[in-house]
């Protein structure tokens, strides 16, 4: 077994990691900036929805995240958005009666990265990956 010397440091260790994790930095992140309404009729070809000419943007300071928001209606995309957000609400999401609405979002954290058309699955590895590796540390340091 380990001396509780050891074990202690582990811990801290741990906690610099996660505090490492949740500290504010800098906001370097640039997102693709559009948006485009399908509404009365279908416009293939637009810029936003190909990310054609478009420079992505500086993002806000709170912003962490690059989104991109498909809206269908009974299975007719009728917007298409790409900003920068500070909170994601992953997936695809249904309402309505009658008609349906689904509403799809998917965001990444890396400079133009919402390039995508909305909602495949993640993890947001980025974010996971200290976390499992302390839990991973602290597990061998106590086994052995």
């Amino acid at each position: 077994m380990k001396s509780m010397e050891e074990l202690c440091l582990a811990l801290f260790l741990v906690a610099l990691l996660l505090c490492g994790c949740a500290a504010d930095v800098p906001n370097n992140l640039s997102c693709y900036d559009c948006s485009v309404q399908y509404r009365p009729s279908y416009a293939p070809g637009d810029p936003c929805q190909l990310v054609q000419g478009l420079v992505p943007r500086p993002c806000g300071q709170g912003d962490s995240f690059c989104r991109v928001t498909r809206i269908e209606v009974n299975g007719v995309v009728t917007s298409l958005t790409r900003d920068c957000t500070s909170q994601c609400i992953y997936g695809c999401r249904f309402n309505g009666f009658g008609l349906t609405t689904k509403n799809c979002v998917s965001c990444c954290e890396r400079s133009g990265c919402n390039t995508d058309n909305a909602a495949p699955p993640s993890l947001y590895p980025s974010r996971l990956f200290p976390l499992s590796l302390s839990i991973w540390a602290i597990y061998f340091s106590i086994s052995q």
